[in-house]
């Protein structure tokens, strides 16, 4: 399986901005739809509150599934003990953290994130032109193993 092809561009459309991951005709993955096994197209939801609910769910699915999505509750209640699991399990994550913050911190935090080796991450689309550009630059730091880089619209229970 190839790393993702990591040009991110920014297309603005009237007073819209829009994210567009170029993958070259190919899914997240890297690879064509054709080649994808089923396991490389489903995102575990890692929805728990501790690492120990989330050992359970990995160790319990084995080999049936590639990603995982740490989202914000997980993040901040076992970070990193959480990241090094999937790691270890040779397993990918994507880190839904949403960011929204000024151009400067989205930068520096889309940085640090991609040096967790996170295959994808969130950002929320409100935060603006700038701020997205500065979220695709932070992850570009990682080079070749950058993050797909995702704009939230709006949240669903809103």
């Amino acid at each position: 399986m190839k790393n993702f092809a990591h040009d991110v561009r920014i297309i603005a459309a009237e007073d819209s901005a829009y994210f567009k991951m170029n993958l070259g005709g190919h899914g997240f993955c890297g690879c064509s739809d054709d080649a994808m096994d089923v396991k490389d197209r489903i995102i575990i939801a890692l929805d728990v509150p501790d690492a120990a609910g989330a050992r359970k769910l990995i160790d319990t699915l084995g080999d049936a599934a590639v990603y995982y999505k740490v989202g914000l509750e997980l993040y901040t209640a076992a970070g990193e003990e959480v990241l090094d699991m999937l790691r270890a399990a040779g397993r990918k994550f994507f880190l839904d953290l949403k960011l929204f913050d000024i151009p400067n911190t989205v930068k520096r935090a889309a940085s640090s994130i991609a040096e967790k080796g996170a295959a994808l991450t969130t950002i929320h689309t409100l935060g603006g032109l700038e701020m997205m550009k500065a979220a695709v630059q932070g992850v570009a730091s990682a080079g070749d193993k950058a993050p797909a880089v995702l704009g939230v619209t709006i949240l669903t229970s809103l």
